[in-house]
């Protein structure tokens, strides 16, 4: 039983996660490129429209080295099993409640006799989806049909405007609440309805 650690390259892991992309999402285009620099390197995940950012975070974190604990401003290395079959599952991590962070430690047994003990060299994953113009004016219509119904309720005019390469996004003049006590303007909710549906 060898458990010696393997080290997967930043290349080795973006090409890992282009495959698993193309399984769990075969009409989605997807970009994923590596970016090193000092101290370490990560790896970002773009596409238009498609799957929620939840959806995909939840087959690409898997592949990340670090964990980034924001609540004390530090990291821990994580080690993976790789599976014969070509799965993952995290091997080792120190975890960070020791210095008083949020992050458990984890360690578990080799699952397999032939799982391989891995570490992968991109620290995170970073995932960024954008909107198209007609998948932003689709949830528009959904959201301003659904406050119509409220006569207290007056909507703000806006314009889906088409970014080209980028991100479409909500243009208006008029930024104050829908609602009393809200925080929520029509841009907000555009935007936060886009983020939770498949388009």
């Amino acid at each position: 039983m060898n458990t010696s650690k393997e080290y997967i390259t930043v290349a080795e892991t973006a090409k890992l996660i282009r495959k698993v992309l193309k399984e769990k999402f075969p009409t989605q285009k997807f970009s994923v490129r590596s970016d090193s620099y000092a101290g370490g390197a990560s790896i970002d995940i773009s596409w238009k429209d498609g799957p929620v950012s939840k959806d995909v975070e939840g087959v690409t974190n898997i592949f990340s080295g670090k964990r980034f604990d924001g609540m004390i401003d530090m990291a821990d290395c994580i080690s993976h099993w790789l599976m014969p079959d070509g799965t993952i599952q995290v091997a080792h991590a120190p975890g960070t409640e020791g210095s008083r962070g949020i992050y458990p430690a984890i360690e578990t047994v080799q699952p397999h006799p032939e799982a391989r003990l891995i570490h992968f060299m991109a620290d995170y994953i970073f995932c960024q989806r954008a909107y198209s113009q007609a998948g932003l004016t689709k949830v528009a219509a959904e959201v301003v049909a659904e406050y119509s119904q409220y006569t207290n309720v007056q909507i703000p005019v806006f314009e889906v405007i088409d970014g080209g390469e980028y991100s479409a996004h909500i243009a208006t003049r008029d930024h104050r609440p829908m609602f009393p006590g809200s925080c929520d303007s029509i841009r907000d909710l555009i935007m936060s309805q886009a983020s939770e549906t498949t388009l």
